[in-house]
């Protein structure tokens, strides 16, 4: 674990993401381009591969176009989008895994908040000397701490509005032409599939699982997450479940 207010080993690791995503974005808006700009290149310039590649890459392309879609849908219902669209029976099979989730990331917390204290009196220290538990150290820890929560929330919701714009680009009608360029789809296709094992995470540790990892901050961000799911989810099968019933 690092010290507050420093870039922790999975903060690096979650701006990795962002630029991942970044690229998926970029390699999506690559496959819609314009037959007349690719043809600036003649043919005799270029060796195109053959049919029967395309064609599998192609629907590969689509396999994980798919699959993405699903987990990005499950990711969003999870957090509260779109549950209003949700059945009552759907609405419950969501309730489970975060109540699940707020208790294992809670269980999580409370191991990893000793430990944070613990780095904060030692930073108090190094930058206060042995006079560090006064009203100026604890004044400075606690904006440390706050610069730290501020860093998790910013890129939480800068994930989360790079998945909804390759979504929306996803989902265009534009996004579905195919392109003749090798390159491309081989580079989109990969680019799913980092984003598919990055979803896979998150809905994991949406539902408490594989938290190990993640720092004290971290988690604050994530058990706001998974409530902020659970009181969307809950409400919207409590309001269906009474329109049931009249």
């Amino acid at each position: 674990m690092v010290n507050v207010g420093e870039m922790s080993e999975s903060s690096r690791w979650l701006q990795e993401h962002d630029q991942e995503a970044n690229e998926t974005f970029k390699s999506f808006q690559r496959l819609n381009v314009d037959d007349s700009e690719s043809s600036k290149f003649s043919r005799s310039e270029r060796s195109p591969p053959k049919q029967e590649d395309l064609l599998a890459l192609r629907l590969k392309a689509e396999t994980l176009r798919t699959e993405l879609e699903d987990l990005q849908i499950l990711n969003d219902s999870m957090c509260g989008e779109g549950v209003d669209a949700l059945s009552v029976a759907e609405l419950r099979s969501l309730l489970g895994p975060l109540e699940q989730g707020v208790l294992r990331v809670e269980t999580q917390l409370a191991k990893k908040r000793k430990e944070q204290e613990e780095i904060d009196a030692s930073m108090v220290k190094q930058e206060f000397g042995e006079e560090g538990d006064t009203d100026a150290g604890k004044s400075w820890i606690e904006s440390k701490r706050n610069q730290s929560l501020k860093l998790q929330l910013l890129a939480a919701k800068k994930r989360s509005y790079l998945r909804k714009r390759a979504r929306e680009l996803r989902s265009s009608t534009e996004s579905r032409k195919h392109s003749d360029d090798h390159k491309t789809l081989v580079q989109a296709i990969n680019n799913m599939k980092r984003d598919i094992t990055t979803l896979q995470l998150l809905n994991r540790r949406m539902c408490g699982e594989d938290i190990d990892g993640m720092d004290f901050f971290e988690l604050l961000v994530l058990r706001k997450q998974i409530n902020f799911g659970l009181v969307y989810v809950e409400s919207w099968a409590l309001k269906k479940e009474g329109k049931l019933g009249n």
